[in-house]
């Protein structure tokens, strides 16, 4: 099918689209109805896919800022385990 291919049936209720008259673009809808019904359904996709955008970068900023704490975490706990690690040696040469 060629690419400028004019469509022939209502793109929302596929319904047959009426005949054209003169010149302009070639209709994609039916009547009013299905071009705001078509409207919405764009409005509403760009909605979820911007909200789908903002949970995913929302998850990449949470994701570093957890590996983040996690690395400070396991730091803070290997620094302490040096520390018991030495305290026992200096108690271990005194006796």
């Amino acid at each position: 099918m060629p690419t400028n291919a004019r469509p022939t049936r209502c793109v929302v209720c596929t319904m047959p689209l009426p005949a054209r008259h003169g010149r302009g673009r070639p209709r994609q809808y039916c009547g009013p109805a299905c071009k705001r019904l078509g409207e919405r359904f764009r409005r509403r996709e760009k909605s979820i896919l911007d909200f789908e955008a903002k949970a995913l970068k929302a998850d990449q900023r949470l994701s570093g800022e957890y590996l983040a704490r996690t690395a400070t975490t396991w730091l803070a706990a290997a620094t302490a385990r040096r520390r018991q690690l030495k305290a026992l040696r200096a108690q271990a040469v005194r006796r």
